[in-house]
C-alpha cells in the first residue's frame, strides 16, 4: 500500500484526484478493486495528456513510474479476461494501454519539436520504444474483440518506427516498464508479425500466446531497405495506412521495408520438433495464458502455414503447365525407397506401390502447384515428397509440402523443391564397427539457388553434432552434422562439415 502522490511533481498533484478517490494502490487480488483503480488511473492519464504542459524531466519520470507500477495490474486484468472472458477487465486494460501510449506520444511531440530545451533528446529512444510497446498492446487488446487495426493506427506505428530509424536508434536496447529489454525495431516488428497471422480468426488465448512468443522471436526478423524477392517474403510501406503484405517481383522504393522469415522458420520448426520429443514446453508457456501441449503444437503448425516460407523458397513466376502430369511419392520412407531403387538399378515394382499421379497446375524453378490425386499417405503440410514427370525414367526431385487446399474444388498442393539431384546414402557412426546403417537422403549443393549441401534424416536418427561416415557408391565421407535447416516431427534437414574422404565399401 502506498500513496501515488509522492511520484508526482507538486504542480501535477491535482491530476491524481481521480486516482486518490479510488484509494491507495490495491494490495489484494480483487478484480473489482483493480478495475476501479485502473479506471481512475486512466482518467488521471487522460488529464495528464489533456493539460498540454511542456516536457519536463519530472513529467517523464512521473509517467515512467506510473507505467512501471501499473504493469502488474494490467497483466492481472489480461489474465482474468483470458480465464473468464471478463469484458470489463479487457476494456479497462485496453483503455490503459491507449492512454499510456497517448501520454508518451505527447512527450515525444514536445521533444521532437524542440520545446523541451534540448533536455529530453537523450530520452527519445526510451519514449519512442514505450510508445510503440503500448500502441502494440492496444492493438492486441483490439484483436481480442475481433477488431481490425484502423488505417490511422498503422500510420502512427509507421511514423514512430521511421522516427527511430531516421534518428539512428531503432536498434538501441531499451528497458520497458515491465523490465524486458527490447528495441524500437523489435517492438514494431512484433506488431507487424502479430497482424500477419490473421489474429481476428484466432481464439483469445492463441492471440495471447503468439503475442507472448513474439517478445522473444521478434529479433529473428530484420527490416531492410533494399527488397529482394530471392530472400525476402514480406514488406510494409511506411508512408501508407496499411499493414504488411506479401512481397512480389518488382516491388521496391524508399518507403518500403522488407524482411525474410528464414531464421524464424527454423526456430519454430525446432520448437515443434522438440515439443514432439516432450521438450520445449517451458519455453512456450506465457504467463497468464492457459494452454496445453496440444494447443502449442496446433498453434506452431498454424504459424508455419500462415507466416513463413523457408529461406530459399522464391517468388518466381509460375508458368501454367497444361496437361503435364507428375509421379509423386509421399513420406520419408517412400522417398528413400524411390531414390534407392533408382540408384541400384532395380525394377520399378517397389516404387509403383508408392506412386500416385498428380496434374501440374503451374510450376517454377522453386517448385510445383499440383492438382488432384489420392496418395496412399496424406500429403499434409511438411511432408517430404519426391516428384518426377510421369513416364520419365530420369531422376527424382525431392521437395516438401508447403501448402495444401481442400476447402473447395479438387485437392491442391504447393511443393517447394529442395533438390533436383538427390542421392540415397547410408550413414553410420564414425570409428565404430558393427554400427547399424542409417538410410538418409543427400541433397548436393544447388549452385543456381545458392543452397548448401545438406542431409535429410528421419527424426529418430538425428543427433546433434554427430560424427558420421557417409557411404555413397564407392566413397566414404567423414562428416560432422552442424546447422539444422528445417525440421518436422518426421524428418530433419541438417548441414554438415566435410572432415575427410576415402574409397571403400560399407562393411
Amino acid at each position: 500500500m502506498f500513496d501515488l502522490l509522492k511520484f508526482f511533481h507538486r504542480k501535477e498533484a491535482g491530476l491524481l484526484e481521480g486516482v486518490l478517490g479510488a484509494g491507495a494502490w490495491p494490495s489484494e487480488q480483487n478484480s473489482q478493486n483493480e478495475c476501479d483503480f485502473l479506471k481512475a488511473l486512466v482518467d488521471a492519464l487522460t488529464a495528464f495528456g489533456a493539460k498540454g504542459a511542456p516536457y519536463s524531466r519530472e513529467r517523464l519520470k512521473t509517467l515512467m513510474r506510473l507505467d512501471e507500477c501499473s504493469q502488474g495490474l494490467q497483466h492481472s486484468l489480461g489474465r482474468k479476461y483470458l480465464e473468464g472472458a471478463d469484458e470489463s477487465a479487457l476494456e479497462t486494460a485496453a483503455g490503459l494501454s491507449v492512454q499510456m501510449a497517448n501520454s508518451y506520444r505527447g512527450l515525444c511531440r514536445e521533444i521532437v519539436a524542440g520545446r523541451d530545451g534540448g533536455g529530453g533528446r537523450k530520452y527519445l529512444p526510451l519514449v519512442v520504444a514505450r510508445t510503440l510497446n503500448h500502441l502494440g498492446a492496444a492493438v492486441k487488446w483490439g484483436y481480442f474483440r475481433q477488431e481490425k487495426v484502423p488505417s490511422a493506427m498503422w500510420e502512427r506505428l509507421h511514423k514512430f518506427y521511421l522516427l527511430a530509424e531516421s534518428a539512428g536508434f531503432a536498434g538501441a536496447q531499451i528497458r520497458l516498464a515491465s523490465g524486458r529489454l527490447t528495441t524500437c525495431a523489435d517492438e514494431y516488428v512484433h506488431i507487424l508479425l502479430l497482424d500477419m497471422v490473421r489474429p481476428t480468426s484466432l481464439k483469445p488465448f492463441q492471440i495471447g500466446l503468439v503475442a507472448g512468443w513474439l517478445e522473444e522471436w521478434a529479433p529473428l526478423v530484420r527490416l531492410e531497405k533494399s527488397c529482394d524477392t530471392g530472400s525476402h517474403m514480406h514488406c510494409v510501406d511506411l508512408m501508407s495506412g496499411s499493414a504488411a503484405k506479401r512481397l512480389v517481383e518488382g516491388m521496391n522504393g524508399d518507403n518500403l521495408r522488407c524482411w525474410g522469415m528464414a531464421d524464424l522458420y527454423v526456430h519454430i520448426r525446432k520448437l515443434r520438433f522438440e515439443l514432439a520429443q516432450g521438450d520445449a514446453v517451458d519455453r512456450l508457456q506465457v504467463e497468464g495464458v492457459p494452454a496445453t501441449m496440444q494447443d502449442y503444437k496446433l498453434l506452431l503448425d498454424y504459424l508455419s502455414k500462415h507466416w513463413i516460407r523457408p529461406k530459399n523458397a522464391r517468388n518466381q513466376e509460375r508458368i501454367a503447365s497444361g496437361s503435364k502430369v507428375v509421379e509423386m511419392a509421399c513420406g520419408v520412407e517412400a522417398v528413400r525407397t524411390c531414390l534407392h531403387s533408382g540408384a541400384a538399378g532395380k525394377s520399378r515394382d517397389e516404387e509403383c506401390a508408392l506412386i500416385e499421379h498428380w496434374a501440374v497446375e503451374n510450376e517454377s524453378g522453386s517448385g510445383y502447384g499440383l492438382l488432384e490425386g489420392k496418395p496412399p499417405e496424406k500429403p499434409e503440410f511438411g511432408k517430404l515428397v519426391c516428384v518426377k514427370q510421369a513416364g520419365d525414367t530420369g531422376k527424382w526431385e525431392v521437395g516438401v509440402v508447403r501448402w495444401k487446399k481442400e476447402s473447395s474444388g479438387p485437392p491442391a498442393l504447393g511443393i517447394e523443391k529442395l533438390s533436383e539431384d538427390p542421392k540415397h546414402v547410408e550413414l553410420c557412426l564414425a570409428d565404430k564397427a558393427g554400427n547399424m546403417r542409417i538410410r538418409a537422403v543427400f541433397l548436393p549443393k544447388w549452385y543456381d539457388r545458392e543452397v548448401d549441401s545438406s542431409l535429410i534424416l528421419q527424426a529418430p536418427d538425428y543427433a546433434a553434432n554427430s560424427l558420421l561416415d557417409m557411404y555413397y557408391r564407392n566413397n566414404v565421407f567423414r562428416i560432422r552434422l552442424t546447422e539444422v535447416v528445417d525440421v518436422t516431427e518426421e524428418w530433419v534437414r541438417v548441414k554438415f562439415d566435410l572432415q575427410g574422404r576415402r574409397t571403400g565399401k560399407m562393411v
